[in-house]
């Protein structure tokens, strides 16, 4: 009962700290119009496949057409997608996106909360663990930029409860090592970054949490407990994964230059200033620094100065399995700074003579270039008499096997917040029963006795750490799902046919693929993580749209409405450098077989996104999310 009362009371906190996203359940999802749209799309795609169509949900055959688009290739959430699905067949995609986010605040929390109280028999500790974790710049941070996959954190602690179980010696090892198997690989299947950084946090745990290894990791019913973890894992991931592995190993486009993903680290500074999303000093924090892309955000990945001091209570009170969450929160915050040192949002560089940077860069592009499992570029990170400081994630990315496909090192948060947010707890735990063994005297009044203090000291520290970590009402905003007049007319259109979208830096994002769902036609554009091969052959034909050629090409693929997004051109969102809105009217002029249809001025999907102006590169391109749109009909021949 008492169980019940703590997942209703993370339930409230939900509802309050996403603020105002309840009050939009059915109508918005929380950021701004981009990467949350992808998801909303899958909820909308997955059902339309399995209980409309009765078709494999993995290939969709209505984006990018004709070519269609394999799912398992894109960035795709089986378990927040298929668990939804129930919800979404009886409330729609939106309300099933929101409910899948709004069980992992629910569940990161009462997940953090259970692995507390099952190392301390401590709910009040649990609690402030669970708040600490569920509600971390991380989650918020991930919430803010629409990132469904990563925000599944809600597994990982039910699995260490499990793996922690085997490794103790408790009753039925291998049914603990069945339910850690069941778990990381929900995890796994929210996001296949989680498969390092859940796997990161696995590994160091069983190895810290099981020494001393001869007599408790290498016992025949731990062995075999492990065995299990691993098959059931296995069986549940592959058969997902394996489309993505078979194309990793044969293509080449799927690692990420080593700038590109040191690009989008976290700043040192990040995990221990507050973040621009607090309420109060968000604004302080953000003029810290000039203005950087919307994906780093400052404070990103805050870890909390009052939970940093419990969790040091809990290693100094050598509290149980603290060194483990150590290990796993020292890890994550190693990683996610990436693969060079950042402060303040900038690469540092150490001054030296220039023969040093000529030695110290010829033994980089040696080891990068030559000696990786995953050959990389040292080239960009050069500088004239100074060298960078590289960090364990350049090991990483060069060396463990298909490391190059990790793109955004700060996603190992969910470590760094989760081993914080559990040896604070931890550290609640001591200082919980510190007070409570001091004796109560006789002339003490009621309120000082032991029990009553504890429970205003529990009362206090939540209070504390949710200061701390507040982050709503929501800067980012919300976004409209209803879509623009241009979708509304597009749907009242008989036939089928397809739409393009130009130009293409307009069409390949999210809010641009989720339209799709709103009216119903094919596209033959589209958004994930790889584009198919043939179309990205096909389609450099539009790159200087119109012209005769790339009406031939739209015409046999059946498009029947091109939208041209005026404002996008105008603004330089262009498919080939030089090109211009003044340009493409000239080409209108002298191309046949287009035909004039009508414009829409289309209304802005944002509520309430005091953030997005303020970053550089913000998703919210004014001319990418709304528009100026021309429709043209493509005539038949």
């Amino acid at each position: 009962m008492k169980n019940i009362k703590v997942f209703i009371g993370f339930l409230v906190l939900t509802v309050v700290m996403t603020y105002p996203l309840a009050t939009r359940f059915g109508t918005a999802i929380a950021g701004p119009p981009n990467d949350g749209f992808i998801h909303l799309y899958e909820m909308y795609w997955f059902k339309r496949a399995l209980f409309d169509l009765h078709v494999w949900p993995l290939f969709d055959p209505e984006t990018f057409y004709p070519f269609g688009y394999n799912l398992a290739l894109s960035h795709i959430t089986p378990s927040n997608t298929l668990l939804m699905m129930p919800v979404v067949l009886l409330g729609g995609p939106v309300v099933g996106f929101n409910t899948a986010v709004f069980l992992s605040f629910i569940l990161s929390a009462f997940g953090a909360y259970l692995l507390v109280v099952y190392l301390t028999h401590n709910r009040r500790a649990g609690i402030v663990a669970g708040i600490l974790f569920a509600f971390s710049a991380y989650r918020m941070h991930n919430l803010g930029q629409g990132w469904l996959p990563n925000l599944g954190t809600q597994w990982l602690p039910f699995a260490l409860v499990y793996l922690d179980r085997l490794l103790t010696g408790r009753p039925r090892p291998l049914r603990s090592g069945a339910l850690a198997g069941f778990f990381f690989a929900l995890a796994c299947l929210s996001s296949w970054y989680h498969i390092y950084i859940a796997g990161v946090a696995v590994g160091l745990y069983v190895l810290a949490r099981g020494w001393p290894w001869q007599q408790k990791l290498l016992r025949r019913h731990t062995l075999a407990a492990l065995v299990m973890f691993a098959l059931v894992a296995a069986v549940m991931i592959l058969p997902l994964a394996m489309p993505l592995l078979q194309y990793g190993a044969s293509e080449k486009d799927i690692e990420w230059p080593l700038i590109s993903a040191d690009d989008a680290s976290a700043s040192l500074d990040d995990l221990l200033l507050p973040s621009t999303y607090h309420p109060l000093w968000g604004n302080l924090i953000l003029s810290r620094r000039t203005p950087s892309y919307s994906v780093i955000v400052p404070g990103m990945v805050y870890l909390g100065i009052p939970a940093l001091v419990l969790a040091a209570y809990a290693l100094r009170r050598r509290m149980p399995a603290a060194r483990s969450f150590l290990l796993i929160g020292l890890a994550g915050a190693i990683l996610t700074l990436g693969l060079t040192l950042h402060l303040n949002g900038q690469r540092v560089y150490i001054p030296v003579p220039a023969a040093v940077e000529d030695i110290f860069s010829r033994a980089m592009l040696t080891i990068s270039g030559r000696l990786a499992l995953n050959p990389g570029s040292y080239w960009p990170f050069r500088k004239e008499e100074a060298i960078p400081i590289p960090l364990p994630g350049m090991a990483f990315s060069l060396f463990v096997p298909f490391g190059s496909t990790m793109r955004v090192f700060h996603r190992f948060g969910l470590d760094s917040s989760l081993g914080v947010a559990v040896l604070a707890g931890l550290g609640t735990a001591a200082l919980l029963e510190q007070v409570n063994r001091r004796p109560a005297q006789a002339h003490v009044l009621p309120l000082r006795r032991p029990v009553v203090t504890g429970t205003l000291l529990a009362a206090c520290l939540i209070a504390i750490v949710l200061f701390d970590i507040d982050a709503a009402p929501l800067v980012y905003g919300l976004s409209d799902t209803g879509g623009t007049a241009t979708d509304a007319w597009l749907k009242q259109q008989p036939g089928d046919f397809s739409v393009m979208q130009l130009p293409l830096v307009r069409a390949l994002n999210g809010y641009a693929l989720y339209r799709a769902a709103i009216h119903g036609k094919k596209i033959s554009y589209g958004y994930g993580t790889f584009y198919p091969k043939a179309w990205r052959a096909a389609v450099t034909a539009l790159s200087d749209f119109p012209n005769p050629e790339a009406v031939d090409l739209l015409r046999s693929w059946n498009v029947r409405y091109v939208l041209l997004g005026e404002g996008a051109y105008k603004a330089g969102l262009v498919d080939t450098a030089g090109d211009s809105w003044d340009k493409v009217q000239e080409r209108l002029k002298t191309t046949s077989g287009l035909r004039y249809v009508t414009t829409f001025d289309e209304a802005s999907p944002t509520i309430g996104d005091h953030l997005s102006a303020r970053l550089t590169n913000p998703w919210l391109f004014i001319p990418a999310a709304i528009d100026r749109t021309h429709v043209y009909e493509v005539l038949p021949k």
